[in-house]
């Protein structure tokens, strides 16, 4: 199971995330007739929340891509296996988390009460321009540390070479960090019920998925004195870990 396990994830996974790269350029091919005017909007010191939305939509979208072409040259990359993936939920748990991720496309077809807006509409700008700073900065973050984690990245849980520089000297599970903010970013955008019970749950599935890989991880003495000195999720100048 585990060998195949890494075999989907070597050569499947790449093809879905060029997928999901297809998917977000097309909000560029959407709205591109809306990029020249918006510049001239700008230049003339012009500023809305039509506007607001789409430079947020723009960046958003942009370093989603971004991500999201580090984790296929991660992918590629990768060598050094040295423990696969053992059991169903090595396999399982991180595809549940991955799905969880991708709920936020889902999330307008449930029932309208679970959709409607907790906060007064009046305030949806200033929580749109928190969220995307969220989510922006945890894209940074995962971006990053999937690069540094590049020539040992995996979905699975699976052990490959212990990574402890760049990102990972302030935090063991840096992408992890990144998700977090980023999904914390998707529910001040759009303060909904629905955004709410997802972001509770991914949270959830997200340290039970970093609890496992620390199980596995914690069969080499390198990892084991590396985790004695750094913080599991959050850097420590945030005072949560």
């Amino acid at each position: 199971m585990g060998t195949a396990a890494v075999f989907i994830e070597s050569y499947l996974f790449p093809v879905l995330f060029l997928y999901f790269i297809y998917g977000k350029m097309q909000f560029f091919v959407l709205h591109a007739a809306q990029f020249g005017p918006a510049a001239q909007q700008l230049l003339a010191g012009h500023w809305d929340l039509s506007l607001e939305r789409l430079a947020i939509g723009a960046s958003a979208t942009f370093f989603i891509i971004v991500l999201d072409v580090t984790i296929i040259y991660g992918l590629l990359v990768r060598q050094n296996l040295k423990r696969p993936p053992q059991g169903f939920q090595e396999i399982f748990v991180p595809l549940l988390g991955a799905t969880f991720y991708l709920a936020y496309n889902f999330v307008e077809y449930l029932p309208k009460e679970m959709n409607v807006l907790m906060i007064p509409e009046r305030f949806l700008g200033v929580t749109t321009v928190i969220g995307t700073l969220f989510n922006i900065c945890g894209a940074l973050v995962s971006i990053i540390a999937s690069y540094n984690l590049r020539y040992s990245y995996a979905v699975f849980v699976q052990m490959r070479d212990i990574m402890t520089r760049g990102i990972y000297r302030h935090v063991r599970h840096p992408i992890y960090l990144g998700y977090t903010l980023s999904t914390l970013g998707f529910l001040f955008m759009l303060p909904r019920l629905s955004y709410i019970i997802v972001f509770v749950l991914s949270l959830i599935v997200t340290i039970y998925r970093a609890r496992l890989e620390e199980r596995k991880l914690m069969a080499s003495p390198e990892y084991r004195q590396y985790a004695q000195k750094t913080p599991f999720l959050f850097p420590r100048f945030l005072k949560l870990s």
